[in-house]
């Protein structure tokens, strides 16, 4: 599985750029008391860190999130340490897993891009096949409008306009486990690992 280096590009420059006025920083002089404050005078928009979303929940809101494992902007860690966190002030897995989903796409940058399969929908995008399993906009009109939450989901790479290569992407804490056949094909994965259920 590729990682990221768990070092956040919008990080840098958002503390370096929008606090600092610094083009270069390397970090080094990071205050969470004091720049968290200024980033949020500059930049109130960018809080995205309270794990209660109760209010959300309460309205009967769904909510889908997907990042790639090699963001550059968003270090994919910290996505999951949210959910993490979001899951456990919602009242456990079972409870979260009733309103909520994670995707952690393996080889992809930024909503997009990279070595991996990367076309699942979202961005402005719609997916190579516009369904609920392939396309995460159709799974979350599906969720909301007919009660069918999303399970496994399938990623597509797309090459000089054809699909090249698929792969099986799981809703976390699942991963996807290669079972043999084509490793280009995603019915060549399984997904293992705990469910949660709704």
């Amino acid at each position: 599985m590729l990682v990221d280096s768990g070092r956040s590009q919008l990080a840098i420059g958002t503390f370096g750029q929008a606090i600092r006025g610094l083009r270069e920083w390397d970090g080094k002089d990071f205050d969470a008391a004091k720049d968290l404050a200024a980033i949020d005078r500059v930049m109130p928009q960018l809080r995205a860190d309270n794990p209660d979303i109760s209010a959300f929940r309460k309205r009967g809101g769904k909510v889908i999130q997907y990042t790639g494992w090699l963001d550059g902007a968003v270090a994919a860690r910290m996505v999951i340490d949210y959910h993490e966190a979001m899951t456990k002030r919602m009242g456990g897995p079972a409870k979260a897993a009733s309103f909520s989903r994670l995707y952690m796409l393996p080889g992809v940058h930024h909503c997009a891009g990279g070595p991996g399969p990367d076309q699942i929908g979202g961005s402005g995008r719609d997916a190579p096949v516009v369904d609920a399993q392939h396309d995460l906009l159709t799974a979350l009109e599906h969720w909301v409008e007919k009660g069918q939450a999303p399970g496994a989901m399938i990623a597509s790479k797309v090459e000089g306009g054809a699909v090249t290569r698929t792969r099986l992407i799981c809703p976390y804490p699942q991963q996807a486990k290669y079972n043999g056949g084509d490793p280009n094909k995603a019915s060549s994965f399984a997904c293992t690992g705990k469910a949660r259920r709704t």
